[in-house]
């Protein structure tokens, strides 16, 4: 459990990284942006590194962790798929500067913490290519490529990040609903009569 002041650096770091990258943000914008000075920031840090390592780790496990609860409920792959991708919108429109953060800024991670990432990157993508593949082998999906449709489906619901506003014409609910739509037609059989 973090205290206020590591929350509000979280909090304000994720935002100076959407908004300025991590490489052209420095510990003395951080520090600043929660009134205290460079040293105290090392108190709760070890380097600029550790914090855009953290912000990736914590935000993927719950995406991660949030992508098995969207679909548990589901019984068909049709629909494990449409919860997902409603999942994954909302999620990335309700927490979408750290889901900028974490779909740019992969480039700006080194060593172990990069293979850290990466890892955690390929566990939630296999969630999309098992609920993908099995659709297709059941015959209700149909697509050339797992893993090319796999990567356009994540791909198409990441952007809701980089354009969705709180005041727009659409709720972020509105806009999930159509993007699962979206993505059925996009991986559906359409030979199949009578067929979602």
């Amino acid at each position: 459990m973090m205290n206020q002041v590591e929350q509000a650096i979280i909090e304000s770091t994720i935002k100076l990284f959407s908004e300025k990258g991590y490489a052209a943000t420095s510990i003395r914008d951080i520090a600043k942006s929660v009134n205290i000075t460079s040293a105290s920031l090392y108190h709760y840090m070890d380097s600029k590194k550790d914090l855009l390592e953290f912000i990736m780790e914590r935000y993927l496990l719950q995406l991660i962790d949030g992508a098995h609860i969207a679909i548990d409920q589901a019984t068909c792959h049709t629909t494990k798929l449409k919860s997902l991708i409603k999942y994954h919108v909302q999620s990335h429109g309700n927490e979408r500067l750290a889901a900028l953060v974490v779909d740019t800024e992969y480039r700006s991670l080194e060593g172990s913490g990069k293979v850290k990432i990466k890892e955690l990157r390929k566990k939630y993508e296999t969630i999309w290519s098992h609920i993908l593949e099995a659709g297709l082998k059941e015959g209700i999906f149909s697509f050339p490529n797992l893993k090319i449709t796999s990567f356009s489906l994540i791909s198409l619901c990441t952007g809701v990040a980089h354009w969705y506003r709180d005041n727009g014409t659409f709720s972020l609910k509105e806009i999930a609903e159509q993007y699962a739509e979206l993505g059925l037609h996009m991986v559906q059989n359409h030979s199949m009569k009578g067929g979602e």
